[in-house]
């Protein structure tokens, strides 16, 4: 099948390339220290650093306005969804997030239950379906609007710490592939915190830091040029969270990690390769089956990592369980 070349128009703002004026340096969002040692750049002039104070992995320079991503035209966004809205296609997420609702259930099999940037909400929507009174906040627009119409939610339009939800109101707050996409995280888990009950838990799952190094170092043994990679999706994501740095920042914020999986690696459609489109459903597993493989040999090992509290290396995403620290 031919391959062409990906000029399709995007749901976000994203760039495939960002010059010198597109971006700007920044802090630590952990620290705030400005001491750190660069590691990788990519997307032109995005670069990725260590935080010589705290060990956090960021990425500096940043494109600017990098919160905006998903604030796209409303058209685009329809496209890549319309399959699934029409019930036509599942979500190429749905046996994740499925996997994670699984998982919330082993703590609360029904309850109150708020996710975070959930984007048109198909996981908000299987969430209800599977006995949760569930509701949605979501900065973007388009994608909020998308939700409410297309799968009738309930999702308030802003970011969680300018909704309206009410002190110690929520049974679980779920932030699925969101947390590193957050400029300000202290102030996401100073609300967290305040809406959530005293036995209430926050669930937060973020690509792991030390697996991107990993990709990182294989690319350089197998001598590609890593500058024209996206190994860090870094026009996205602002951190690069380990399990170290991560119970850093909790830390400081009052939450206590209660239990840490190895969520299913996430195998992203190929449309753009032979369609010129983005969808979000599955693509054929063949077109991408060597890494399909990959992807399952090193979740193998991910989850051996975390089974003997080992460093993980090889597991693509980690999922955190947390409770509030009460003795604040």
């Amino acid at each position: 099948m031919k391959i062409i070349k990906n000029n399709y128009k995007r749901g976000g703002t994203q760039k495939s390339i960002y010059s010198s004026k597109d971006v700007e340096s920044v802090s630590c969002i952990n620290c705030n220290s400005i001491e750190n040692i660069s590691l990788h750049k990519e997307f032109g002039n995005v670069g990725i650093v260590r935080c010589n104070n705290c060990e956090l992995l960021y990425t500096n320079p940043r494109p600017k306005n990098i919160e905006l991503n998903y604030h796209g035209e409303i058209k685009n966004y329809y496209e890549e969804y319309k399959y699934i809205f029409a019930g036509l296609k599942p979500h190429h997420r749905d046996r994740n997030y499925l996997q994670e609702i699984k998982i919330i259930k082993k703590y609360f099999k029904k309850g109150k239950l708020v996710d975070v940037g959930c984007n048109a909400g198909r996981f908000l929507d299987l969430a209800i379906k599977l006995g949760f009174n569930a509701t949605g906040v979501e900065p973007s627009d388009s994608l909020s609007k998308l939700g409410q119409e297309k799968f009738n939610l309930k999702i308030e339009n802003c970011t969680l710490e300018n909704s309206s939800l009410n002190p110690n109101s929520v049974d679980i707050i779920t932030a699925i592939d969101v947390f590193e996409h957050l400029t300000n995280p202290q102030n996401f888990l100073k609300k967290s915190y305040e809406i959530l009950k005293n036995e209430g838990i926050l669930v937060i799952k973020v690509p792991n830091g030390n697996y991107s190094l990993t990709k990182l170092k294989i690319s350089k043994l197998l001598k590609k040029n890593t500058k024209n990679m996206d190994i860090f999706d870094s026009y996205e994501h602002v951190a690069h969270y380990n399990k170290k740095t991560f119970q850093n920042i909790m830390k400081r914020n009052n939450f206590q990690i209660q239990k840490i999986y190895a969520p299913l690696p996430i195998n992203p459609p190929l449309w753009t390769k032979y369609y010129n489109q983005y969808y979000l459903h599955p693509s054929p597993w063949y077109w991408d089956w060597k890494k399909v493989i990959m992807r399952k040999v090193f979740h193998f090992i991910g989850k051996i990592e975390l089974f003997f509290n080992m460093p993980t290396f090889f597991q693509a995403d980690i999922l955190y369980i947390l409770k509030k620290n009460n003795l604040r």
